[in-house]
């Protein structure tokens, strides 16, 4: 596949999506003896051939060999691990037959988040973005379906892409149990640098302590109403520059700040609706405690 001068990838970040993914790219991102594309997230091998999503604001895989290929032509000799962090893969049959016929010797790293929060996470950054429309996650969870049927991508499959119990099953079906490693959301936030240690022993790296950018990362705010979502969409930001050159540094500072405060908030999962989607996700909590071996009480 594709060009004679890439080393194409022995390691995967396979998701799941919005539950640490990208901190872990990251911080792999930062290794001299790592090569991460890019692009975190090529999708490539979870399609069949030509493909184009067509939900709101899709990005769109990369299907062409010759073009994914490209992505790890700077890889040299020094570098032992070539990854991506294709999120899309983790609920892919697709991904997991193409990569095994074609990288049956490769490495996963999957980092899983308390399902509902994660669908959850999901909606959020949609939202954050503009591009969901459905006013209510419920109501987003409901059009999971059509959604699917209409060509969108997976990442609008909201509780579907938690299911893990049905997603590690399969993998862990095609490769050996060994080559993956599972990590919790929650390690990764109470104790990043044991659980990044982690991920350095299971790639065979030296311990690091490596930096990881605040490019990778996402802190999940939405703004407050549309009328203040068409400011920013219309060039609020370059009148704020100007007013920066007329108003003292420090006022301006204080006043900006302020304004940030009031027109964004980081919304918060309803507790009512938590406790209902709950019972739907608990086998797939069950199978995530007894694959990492101890129990996940914050998942409850």
């Amino acid at each position: 596949m594709g060009r004679p001068d890439a080393r194409l990838p022995n390691t995967f970040i396979l998701g799941a999506p919005r539950s640490g993914t990208t901190f872990v790219y990251g911080y792999l991102h930062g290794h001299p003896h790592v090569w991460m594309s890019e692009r975190k997230e090529p999708w490539y091998f979870g399609t069949n051939g030509p493909t184009q999503w067509q939900g709101p604001g899709d990005g769109q895989p990369i299907c062409d060999a010759e073009e994914y290929a490209g992505l790890f032509v700077g890889a040299g000799e020094n570098h032992r691990v070539i990854g991506e962090g294709s999120t899309s893969y983790l609920a892919s049959e697709v991904a997991v037959r193409r990569i095994k016929a074609e990288r049956p010797d490769a490495r996963f790293i999957v980092v899983l988040r308390q399902p509902v929060e994660r669908a959850w996470s999901n909606y959020v950054l949609h939202v954050a973005e503009g591009r969901e429309t459905a006013r209510w996650f419920t109501k987003a969870i409901a059009l999971e379906e059509e959604r699917a049927a209409r060509g969108w991508s997976p990442f609008w499959q909201y509780t579907g892409v938690s299911r893990y119990r049905e997603q590690l099953e399969r993998w862990f079906g095609a490769f050996p149990r060994e080559a993956f490693l599972v990590l919790p959301f929650d390690d990764l936030a109470t104790a990043p640098e044991s659980t990044l240690a982690a991920v350095d022993d299971f790639l065979g790296l030296e311990r690091g302590g490596y930096q990881v950018s605040h490019a990778y990362r996402f802190e999940g705010r939405v703004i407050r109403n549309r009328l203040l979502a068409l400011l920013r969409a219309a060039g609020a930001a370059s009148v704020a520059r100007r007013l920066e050159n007329i108003v003292p540094g420090s006022a301006f500072r204080r006043a900006y700040a302020a304004a940030v405060k009031l027109a964004y908030r980081k919304p918060a999962l309803s507790p009512e609706v938590r406790r209902r989607l709950l019972p739907d996700f608990a086998r797939d909590i069950r199978y995530v405690e007894s694959v990492i071996n101890r129990p996940m009480p914050g998942w409850w």
